[in-house]
């Protein structure tokens, strides 16, 4: 199975244990100018009640403003949570034990896409867009974290988001 791969180990590189490899760092570098936009909002939150937490190498905001941003924001409105870099923002604790998988897969791509990341996840909204597709449900970037998290999770968090519910064949 390739690194990227879902399975038993592929969530263990967040773990909240154990070293930072040279790789690791390099990562965290390349996503880190997403992960800004991230900490201010999360730094923001916790200024007035909003929670924080480290999972591994992530740092996790919940509450407070932050929930508030993801419910009301436009560009976000209704969302339970959101990546930037490796930080992810939360709506409630809830959410946070709900999402971690789905929103950690979107770290690995930040891992892998850095400062790109953001323009690619919107060019795939309009694609999605573009082809009759919710431009959630329909963008790459959201398919490839349901999968895993389908994988990881053995069924979908949320089965209103089930596979044949998203459009996705399968397999």
């Amino acid at each position: 199975m390739p690194s990227d791969s879902p399975g038993s180990n592929w969530l263990k590189t967040f773990s909240t244990t154990g070293r930072a490899t040279f790789r690791s760092w390099i990562n965290i570098l390349w996503a880190f100018p997403n992960s800004l936009i991230g900490l201010l909002i999360g730094i923001f939150g916790i200024l007035f009640g909003g929670k924080v937490a480290r999972y591994g190498r992530v740092l996790e905001f919940w509450g407070g403003p932050t929930a508030l941003i993801l419910r009301f924001f436009p560009p976000l409105r209704g969302a339970a949570a959101i990546t930037f870099g490796h930080v992810i923002l939360y709506r409630s604790a809830a959410d946070r034990e709900a999402f971690r998988a789905h929103e950690l897969v979107h770290v690995r791509q930040y891992e892998k896409w850095g400062l790109l990341f953001i323009p690619a996840y919107l060019a795939s909204s309009i694609a999605a867009y573009l082809r009759g597709q919710d431009p959630y449900l329909g963008n790459r970037f959201e398919q490839e974290a349901f999968v895993y998290t389908d994988l990881l999770t053995s069924g979908p968090a949320r089965p209103e988001l089930s596979k044949r519910n998203r459009g996705i064949p399968e397999r």
